[in-house]
């Protein structure tokens, strides 16, 4: 059991790195939409922003057609970010 652990162990970042390459790759734009289920998300997040910066609880987010649940999404960056911008980086956690 504890070799199985350590071959888990040696093997996942491997796994990971060829997972995040595979996905910021400059070949193919990926599709990443956010779902909530209250339409005021924007002023959410903006307050959210200039409050104590915790994530907000989305629906979900579908990756290129592939659905996950229980994800947080936060403004970010300090410079970068508006409340006047119709776009703001946002920081999204899947496993929130």
């Amino acid at each position: 059991m504890r070799k199985l652990f350590l071959l888990i162990l040696f093997c996942l970042p491997a796994y990971l790195t060829q997972a995040q390459s595979s996905f910021y790759t400059t070949q193919q734009v990926q599709r990443v939409d956010l779902y909530f289920s209250f339409s005021n998300w924007d002023y959410r997040m903006d307050t959210m922003k200039m409050g104590y910066g915790g994530y907000l609880a989305a629906d979900s987010i579908r990756i290129n057609g592939i659905s996950y649940d229980s994800v947080g999404v936060k403004y970010k960056g300090n410079s970068s970010y508006d409340s006047s911008y119709a776009k703001n980086p946002m920081h999204i956690k899947i496993d929130k």
